[in-house]
């Protein structure tokens, strides 16, 4: 009888050990952030430069000078570091080969072309570089040339790190301690300020990012700027002096040198710098995309990638980017005519759908669509969809249909069509809603659990709706009327039974925020609910998607003065789930964003608006999330499994 309990329990570990697998596993695709680890530094090298003349003059930025501590720190954080060169040398492939980080702490000499080349092949496949410079004038050893001409003018002398330094003066006199910190995690996520002693400034551009400034004569002016470039990562500090820990090396016993290590949260920023260049993140481990000319993108998930789609010029361009790695395709031309456009995944043909306007007969603008397939990167003539003047179009694909919605800006009513993706055939333009007040932004979605889709529009500028079975019957929705000032920029998306509908409030110039009201599939039409409750003068479009479970939101607003974008995760009952994430935030305005995702990766794109002639397409991928380490778990059981089982004997 004894033996007997003995084996239940056995089974019962069993059967404990197999739900927390399957719970772990289940857990994976779920869209939300990994919370704060303490990332693994084992295996991880740093290399210190010391091959351009490191410590002239009163400067030895070395590791067994006055940057020991910052290396010692390091070392004690689990890195290994070493050191390359005597004060000459030349860098080469080989020497960075199983390597993670270089710093470069303030060069005196430049760098050959083919120096140039290793470094960036380095940073393009995946390593870090920090570059520490200084002040105007601190050409120590007379040869002509300061560290930040030799960023500038030799190791970024084509700018393709989107980063600048300029000659004005940071640090100087009594104003030598940064407070105006962005919180980028890892980078300056732990630190409240720090030190520099005449340094210098710098300017970004494309997707470089500033961590901090300071204010100098009025004016705001970056002194920590960080960028990507192919796999890697960059960033680029002001001033030597912050890391200095005041101890000469042993060939310049005399020099002079000042203890700036100590103050502030100076070695936390010196550590940080490394751990990010390293890739060490946090919750926001992300990868950018490559900056394209453009505006308004779309994006959608399907099949292992990411398509997106955006407008350049009187063109619609795309690429498409892999869900697993990060890693972006080319960009292709996908209409040569076109604006407007939407995309959705066929699951079916195992393709995405592009649907966009015809400029190149701008009084009609006709709606056609094209078929592209990741594979191929080719794209294939759907057909005309609608040949009248049209406006506001939207796509979605769900029970072997993808059906089209449009404003028939001729008849002022909104249309659909059908395409059965399993025969390839187009069905007939039928009318959704008919004319007798403009209508104007339209919005389309699919629920498989009803297997319907929703389609959603303005009249009077207040939301209207209907169900669309895919036999095509066509029910009513009756939203309330809330318009205030105009409700416009539509989207919807479906999922577990219900309709994720969301809309801006507000004029074309100023706006009173974005609200979401839930729809479910037997037409209950629920409360508004503000999205931007933080009371921002401005608030965009918003762009839902539904995956696992829950409903993915990304919009921009002015809480910080210019527009960036933000990302919510809810529930189907209308609740957010964990924290909002702050996806972009620089001094230009990100606006129209688009997000997917495929359960446990996503991407988020956006138009970054400099001016009405320099806009641009990006983005942030984020890979896939950690999951619980399995391995002790199944260690410990098996331990219990044993001693259990010796007991029975």
């Amino acid at each position: 009888m004894r033996k007997n309990s003995i084996w239940w329990k056995v089974i019962l570990i069993i059967a404990i050990a197999d739900i927390l697998v399957i719970s772990t596993f289940s857990a994976i695709p779920q869209p939300r952030e990994k919370t704060n680890e303490s990332p693994l530094r084992s295996n991880l090298k740093v290399l210190f430069d010391f091959t351009k003349d490191e410590d002239a003059g009163n400067a030895d930025w070395t590791i067994d000078g006055a940057y020991s501590d910052f290396a010692n720190t390091l070392r004690n954080d689990g890195f290994e570091v070493d050191s390359l060169g005597d004060g000459t040398g030349t860098i080469t492939s080989a020497d960075l080969e199983g390597y993670n980080v270089l710093v470069i702490p303030e060069p005196q000499d430049r760098f050959y072309s083919s120096e140039i080349n290793v470094i960036t092949d380095f940073v393009h496949n995946g390593g870090g570089l920090v570059y520490i410079a200084d002040h105007n004038n601190s050409d120590r050893n007379n040869n002509g040339w300061d560290s930040w001409h030799i960023w500038n003018d030799n190791l970024n002398s084509d700018s393709r790190f989107n980063i600048t330094l300029t000659p004005t003066e940071s640090g100087t006199g009594t104003n030598n301690e940064v407070t105006d910190i962005s919180p980028v995690p890892t980078l300056t996520v732990n630190v409240n300020s720090f030190g520099i002693w005449s340094g210098t400034t710098m300017k970004v551009s494309g997707i470089a990012e500033i961590a901090a400034n300071q204010t100098i004569n009025g004016d705001k002016y970056p002194v920590l700027a960080y960028t990507y470039y192919g796999s890697g990562r960059i960033v680029v500090h002001c001033d030597s002096s912050t890391f200095d820990d005041g101890t000469p090396d042993n060939n310049n016993e005399n020099d002079t040198l000042y203890d700036g290590w100590s103050k502030y949260d100076d070695s936390t920023l010196g550590v940080d710098l490394v751990n990010w260049a390293a890739g060490l993140n946090s919750s926001n481990s992300n990868l950018p995309l490559n900056s394209h000319p453009g505006s308004s993108p779309a994006t959608s998930y399907g099949d292992g990638n990411y398509l997106v789609a955006y407008v350049n010029g009187s063109t619609v361009n795309g690429y498409f980017v892999n869900s697993s790695t990060g890693e972006q395709g080319n960009e292709l031309q996908i209409y040569k005519y076109g604006a407007g456009v939407r995309t959705a995944y066929n699951d079916d043909g195992k393709n995405f759908t592009v649907v966009s306007f015809d400029y190149s007969l701008p009084s009609y603008h006709k709606i056609i669509n094209r078929f592209i397939t990741p594979n191929s990167e080719n794209s294939t003539y759907g057909e005309s969809i609608s040949n009248d003047a049209n406006k506001s179009v939207d796509v979605s694909y769900g029970s072997h249909r993808i059906l089209f919605t449009w404003i028939n800006l001729t008849r002022e009513q909104v249309e659909g069509r059908f395409y059965d993706t399993q025969t390839g055939t187009f069905g007939q333009n039928f009318t959704i809603a008919a004319s007798s007040v403009e209508k104007y932004s339209v919005s389309v979605g699919f629920d498989q659990q009803s297997e319907k889709f929703l389609v959603v529009w303005t009249k009077n500028y207040d939301i209207r709706g209907a169900f669309i079975t895919p036999d095509g019957s066509i029910t009513s929705v009756n939203f309330p009327v809330t318009s205030s000032i105009k409700e416009s920029q539509l989207s919807v998306a479906g999922g577990n039974g219900e309709f994720f509908v969301t809309y801006r409030n507000g004029s074309f110039s100023s706006s009173t925020g974005a609200y979401f009201i839930i729809v479910s599939s037997d037409g209950n039409v629920g409360e508004v609910h503000k999205i931007n409750d933080n009371n921002a003068n401005y608030c965009g479009k918003v762009d839902v998607k539904f995956s696992s479970g829950d409903f993915m939101l990304a919009f921009s607003d002015q809480r910080n003065g210019n527009a960036d974008v933000f990302l919510r995760v809810y529930n189907s009952s209308g609740s957010m789930v964990g924290d909002e994430m702050n996806v972009t935030s620089s001094s230009n305005s990100e606006e129209t964003p688009s997000a997917a995702t495929d359960g446990a990766s996503k991407i988020v794109v956006w138009n970054n608006y400099v001016s009405s002639s320099n806009q641009n397409v990006e983005g942030r991928f984020y890979p896939v999330e950690n999951v619980p380490e399995l391995t002790w778990l199944f260690v410990i059981l098996l331990l219990f499994l044993i001693v259990v089982i010796r007991r029975v004997q």
